[in-house]
């Protein structure tokens, strides 16, 4: 799969997702960042945990576009996913 490429899903709709090794090679500086983080103890929230499995990484959450460019969430997008996934909980006891 090249990125940023849109893939059919049983020839009917359209499934707008990266390719999960895509979004890694992308994000490491980020990812290892936060993972030093986590070795200090830092609480730290992974998105990719909600949008990606082993393969792919959604990049809209019911038909809502979750990006507005390759690395940053829109404004719908941010809204949907913190309410689809109780992001404020989520985030509250993190803080914990």
């Amino acid at each position: 799969m090249q990125r940023g490429q849109l893939l059919i899903d049983n020839g009917d709709r359209l499934v707008c997702r990266i390719g999960y090794s895509d979004y890694k090679k992308r994000s490491k500086n980020v990812t290892k960042l936060m993972s030093a983080l986590v070795v200090r103890g830092t609480s730290v929230y992974w998105f990719d945990e909600k949008l990606c499995d082993d393969q792919h990484c959604m990049t809209k959450l019911d038909e809502v576009i979750l990006y507005r460019d390759k690395r940053h969430f829109s404004y719908a997008g941010s809204e949907h996913y913190a309410l689809e996934f109780n992001l404020a909980s989520e985030l509250k006891s993190l803080a914990n």
